[in-house]
């Protein structure tokens, strides 16, 4: 399968990448990743279309490179964004809504416009599209690195006193 070495190359790089993030903050990197997808997702459907291997690989490389900078940074920013008394609950609500509705209706949504157009380059498109409505609350959101997040507000918010019957040493 083509997409394997793409895989390999993924999961060798994801581990420095997240190490990156806590040198130079995940907002930068998580801010190119969507830059990346907004300007390189058109021109990568358009190699995986060529149907050469190597531009194939080309292109599923770009892509997997875009998608390992935004995943290795989601899991540490997403729930800093929130109190830590309901951090989880609401990152999980959030993101897996948020996936389920845009990630679980774009294969169909995508198959329509390509039936309806005839132009192969519409995911491209549609990955360039959310990558811009994507840039709207990047912009706006706080950095996250180097915040503890011990029984805090959300990060660049006000700080909510929770309390608890649980000690924590540190």
């Amino acid at each position: 399968m083509l997409r394997d070495p793409v895989m390999v190359a993924m999961m060798t790089v994801i581990l420095p990448i997240g190490a990156l993030t806590d040198r130079v903050g995940r907002k930068p990197v998580i801010i190119t990743s969507c830059v990346g997808s907004l300007v390189l997702s058109v021109p990568a459907m358009w190699l995986i279309g060529r149907g050469s291997t190597v531009e194939t690989v080309a292109g599923v490389a770009m892509l997997g490179l875009l998608l390992v900078m935004l995943q290795a940074s989601v899991a540490s920013t997403l729930p800093a964004l929130f109190p830590a008394h309901v951090r989880y609950s609401a990152f999980a609500i959030g993101y897996n809504c948020a996936t389920s509705l845009f990630g679980g209706t774009a294969p169909l949504v995508i198959t329509a416009l390509i039936a309806s157009s005839g132009d192969h380059l519409v995911p491209g498109y549609y990955m360039a599209a959310a990558a811009a409505l994507a840039m709207v609350p990047l912009v706006r959101m706080p950095e996250t690195v180097g915040r503890s997040l011990r029984a805090e507000g959300p990060v660049g918010g006000d700080r909510v006193a929770v309390e608890s019957d649980v000690s924590v040493r540190v």
